[in-house]
């Protein structure tokens, strides 16, 4: 659980107590006129922004529900909007870290509930992580390793290493693994089903089938969620120098050997194949933050009173989303000796 008090989750858990986090509604889209520059293309540089729509809601426990009513009825007139999310790749995700540290395309929702746009210049802020890749391929660098078995082939300056861009948060092995993945996105829509549960109302209990009515926006592919971490990719049989073995011909002392130094010079994990890291967030962390979605729609007056078609995306998710994957990179990077299970992207070493 270190990952939930680390990621101040406990924090948003307490704040689902206080406060109903299916209450925002993204509303009309507005423009901030401060933003604007006075020259021939001002239209184009509008800052598009989502007012994450706080019309007073009640605290779970109040009973005004009237008025709540009256406020998300006069918030739901207004124009919705539909969130785009980008393909889960790696090469997508380096090229948000390379382009100013892109939260990601046109539709993403920051930090601040703000809809990015096509322009970088317009004050948007937001989280990000912008790094250059610092492998040979980009600085001409290489790794000397020691002179055991096997670096006999080991040529003039050393072995070339290259870099990847990895997901602090996986979206194929955690998010969508995780039950999380039913509240971030539209029912309906990339594999999100509708939350069955059962409730209590009035003493007779009855079985709901809820449904999300967008999707929060949340990009796996923003420059938050990514880190710059070295691989074998440099060492396999397609990009191994001619006349040096490749990975798969090495000795497992030589792996180490080769794992050591790239993990020295860049100050980043290994990076391969890691189930149990991928295993720990959807569990720990992504799972934890769902069953207390459940209880609370369980218990809220304000969902109980819900159809099950009007519940808002939750919007404040994406706050918690990005501090885990900061907290993440700091486990991944850094000082090798304070590298702990189950935070390790890789399974060889």
């Amino acid at each position: 659980m270190e990952l939930l008090e680390a990621a101040e989750v406990p924090q948003y858990l307490k704040e689902i107590a206080m406060q109903c986090p299916f209450s925002c509604q993204a509303t009309a889209m507005e423009c901030d006129e401060e933003d604007l520059e006075d020259d021939d293309d001002a239209r184009h540089l509008v800052e598009e922004q989502i007012y994450v729509d706080a019309p007073g809601p009640e605290p779970c426990g109040g009973t005004d529900l009237a008025k709540y009513r009256k406020a998300i009825a006069a918030a739901s007139a207004l124009t919705k909007i539909t969130f785009m999310a980008q393909a889960n790749n790696g090469g997508t995700l380096g090229q948000n870290i390379l382009d100013h540290g892109s939260p990601g395309r046109k539709g993403t929702v920051t930090y601040k509930y703000r809809r990015y746009g096509d322009d970088k210049d317009t004050g948007i802020e937001y989280p990000k992580y912008e790094e250059p890749r610092r492998d040979t391929k980009a600085t001409h660098a290489l790794i000397t390793l020691p002179a055991i078995s096997g670096t006999e082939d080991m040529p003039p300056g050393g072995y070339p290493f290259t870099v990847a861009a990895h997901h602090l948060i996986p979206g194929n092995g955690s998010l969508k693994a995780s039950e999380l993945w039913h509240y971030i996105n539209k029912t309906g829509e990339r594999g999100a089903e509708a939350i069955k549960m059962k409730v209590n109302v009035k003493g007779k209990s009855q079985e709901r089938s809820i449904k999300i009515n967008g999707n929060i926006g949340y990009n796996v592919n923003g420059s938050h969620n990514g880190v710059w971490l070295p691989g074998n990719y440099a060492m396999n049989r397609r990009n191994a120098p001619e006349g040096v073995k490749s990975w798969n011909e090495r000795t497992d002392e030589w792996k180490l050997a080769y794992i050591s130094g790239v993990e020295a010079h860049i100050n980043g994990q290994f990076h391969d194949s890691h189930s149990e890291y991928n295993k720990n967030i959807a569990v720990n962390f992504l799972n934890a933050i769902e069953r207390q979605f459940y209880a609370h729609i369980a218990k809220c007056p304000i969902c109980i009173n819900k159809g099950d078609d009007e519940f808002s995306p939750s919007y404040s998710l994406i706050k918690v989303l990005v501090k885990a994957s900061h907290y993440l990179r700091q486990k991944v990077s850094g000082n090798p000796g304070e590298w702990r299970k189950p935070y390790l992207t890789s399974e060889t070493a």
